[in-house]
């Protein structure tokens, strides 16, 4: 298996997911957007928001332990 694809803890892989899931919103967030042909409201905003919440989520949990040095 390519060290790329090995896996060192569980956290990693639970990491690697919400990244995963992330980018998919962005992507979903994104075609909907493309694919509206009516005027935008506010109500549109709750997507990228909470895209938002999940990334700075992320980020604070991966602060909160500090990665193994190698």
């Amino acid at each position: 298996m390519p060290t790329w694809m090995r896996v060192s803890s569980v956290g990693e892989l639970k990491h690697t997911l919400v990244g995963i899931i992330i980018v998919y919103l962005i992507v979903d967030f994104a075609t909907d957007i493309a694919a509206s042909e009516t005027h935008l409201t506010w109500e549109t905003l709750v997507m990228p928001l909470s895209i938002l919440l999940i990334a700075g989520t992320l980020r604070l949990l991966d602060g909160a332990h500090p990665s193994p040095t190698q």
